[in-house]
């Protein structure tokens, strides 16, 4: 028969297991406050709600409870638009058709038939697209195309310049640049160019004579 363990004074005290109880009981209470605040802190990444895009990194589940990847904001362009189109940007500017063949015919690498490229420059003209065309003009002339720089000198020459064609191009005649793509021309077999450096020399010389700096200068770099 057991004795109750007595206190201070004469009175009983609880025994070991009710003791035991009671610390377990505080324990328990603790440790569900602990997770009952953490839950309530916002701390954790929630799963993101359908149609809403996870924080960039993590992994949203989706309303079919498979894992999407989370929108990281890179975006792209409508379906069916190209790249750098949406929303009115990007817009073909004068020229850009010009650079895209060229840069195409430059990666392509081997022989350059400049003959289409002076073929297709000459389209341009007749499509109102000049920028293009001097482009073209310019990169065939480069390469060492005779018809090509023979039309460069012609749109410079001040006897041949026609303002209302080259504006865009052009602002106005140059007798220097005239004279340079002349004689690439002449260079590269064009045998009109001889003759146009020749009109272009008695027009320089005369300006000279009448006291044109320009011309007297363009003389003495000859």
């Amino acid at each position: 028969m057991s004795h109750p363990v007595l206190g201070p004074g004469g009175r009983s005290s609880p025994g070991m297991g009710a003791i035991i109880g009671g610390v377990v009981a505080l324990i328990v209470i603790a440790v569900g406050a602990y997770f009952m605040l953490r839950g309530s802190d916002g701390t954790d990444v929630p799963s993101a709600q359908p149609g809403i895009p996870a924080p960039m990194g993590s992994t949203a589940v989706g309303p079919n409870g498979m894992h999407d990847a989370a929108d990281e904001g890179t975006g792209g362009a409508a379906d069916g638009e190209p790249a750098g189109t949406a929303s009115g940007q990007g817009a073909i500017r004068p020229g850009d058709e010009a650079r895209a063949l060229i840069a195409e015919l430059r990666a392509a690498g081997g022989h350059i038939d400049l003959h289409q490229v002076h073929v297709r420059a000459v389209r341009f003209t007749d499509a109102n697209q000049p920028v293009d065309a001097y482009l073209l003009w310019f990169f065939a002339a480069r390469e060492g195309h005779g018809p090509s720089a023979f039309v460069l000198g012609e749109m410079y020459d001040p006897e041949f310049f026609d303002a209302a064609a080259s504006g865009a191009v052009i602002e106005q005649a140059d007798p220097a640049q005239a004279m340079k793509w002349y004689q690439r021309a002449l260079n590269a077999g064009e045998a009109m160019a001889d003759e146009r450096i020749a009109a272009l020399m008695q027009r320089i010389e005369r300006a000279a004579a009448e006291g044109d700096d320009d011309a007297r200068r363009l003389l003495l770099a000859r």
